[in-house]
């Protein structure tokens, strides 16, 4: 973990301070098994699979540069959802793109196979990031979909190419890339469950909400919610599970999340309807107030008859 917390570190200069690196600096004081977590070892999970140990400084540079790719995405995540001072960070995309290549070229010659491998992957995240911005397109939670989600993270799967021809075993990167994708859709599915609320106000494309569609306001997205999260639940689980079977830090990984996530899906299940519940409640309450207000009214129009007869009476009297 200490290499992990380095490579971490190595992303302070290109950004301003309290930004995306005490993010990512954060995330290691307690680590969880998260896609950023997953990210930063695939260096080493490659590694294992090509059956070689890579020169100490290769993989320094390596991971360094996977954490810089994690902070420059976390500010693209930022900017798209319009957070409060996200607009700011755009300042640090440059720095940190530049700060990736400069490392990248230094282990890897222009003309070396790497590199086509890398442009593959940028032209796929280009791909699957103006696919998501389509947000008024309707979805259906099928292959084709599940297949969309696990390329969302599409460029962190350049671990595999670099790792696989400093170790001189470039045959055995394709395979070490499907596996990084697997898990990669696994997390994805559950980040899914996790997010679902927020994507549904929001408007992003959001699996429990395929899986369930109907309206995205009111009670009915609660609904949506709670009906969604079963079937998707079921994928990640399934995926979780066989990749939980293999022998080393991958599968490790998967064997960990399932025992922290075991009870994910009751846990978003009971987050939903409390929230839909919660709406209910709201919407009573306010038809309350409504039904309450021409009945007031009312009533003082009555108090102000009677107090203006009386006041007429005692006139009369005088």
């Amino acid at each position: 973990m200490s290499a992990l917390r380095r490579a971490v570190q190595s992303v302070a200069p290109a950004v301003r301070p309290g930004s995306a690196a005490a993010a990512l600096e954060t995330m290691l004081i307690r680590p969880r098994p998260t896609t950023a977590l997953a990210a930063l070892l695939f260096v080493r999970w490659a590694e294992q699979m090509c059956g070689g140990r890579l020169a100490r400084a290769d993989r320094s540079a390596l991971e360094s540069v996977q954490a810089h790719l994690f902070a420059y995405g976390l500010i693209c995540d930022r900017i798209a959802d319009d957070e409060p001072g996200a607009r700011d960070e755009a300042l640090d995309l440059l720095p940190l793109s530049f700060a990736m290549h400069e490392r990248l070229s230094r282990l890897f010659a222009p003309c070396a196979p790497f590199w086509a491998q890398y442009r593959r992957l940028f032209r796929e995240q280009v791909a699957v990031n103006r696919w998501e911005r389509n947000r008024g397109a309707p979805q259906c939670f099928d292959p084709a979909l599940i297949r969309r989600l696990g390329k969302k993270a599409t460029l962190a799967r350049w671990p595999a190419a670099a790792v696989a021809e400093r170790l001189g075993r470039g045959e055995m990167a394709p395979r070490i890339e499907r596996d990084f994708q697997k898990l990669l859709l696994a997390l994805q599915l559950v980040d899914d469950l996790i997010d679902a609320e927020e994507d549904g106000r929001s408007g992003q494309i959001n699996a429990v909400l395929a899986a369930a569609p109907g309206s995205e306001s009111g009670l009915e997205l609660h609904a949506r919610i709670v009906r969604g999260i079963p079937p998707v639940w079921r994928v990640a689980r399934m995926r979780l599970q066989s990749l939980s079977q293999r022998h080393d830090g991958l599968g490790e990984f998967a064997a960990w999340f399932l025992a922290t996530a075991a009870d994910v899906e009751r846990r978003a299940v009971h987050a939903a309807r409390a929230r839909g519940f919660a709406a209910i409640l709201q919407r009573m309450l306010d038809a309350l107030d409504d039904s309450e207000t021409p009945r007031r009214h009312t009533q003082f129009r009555a108090e102000s008859r009677v107090e203006s007869h009386r006041a007429n009476k005692r006139g009369r009297v005088r």
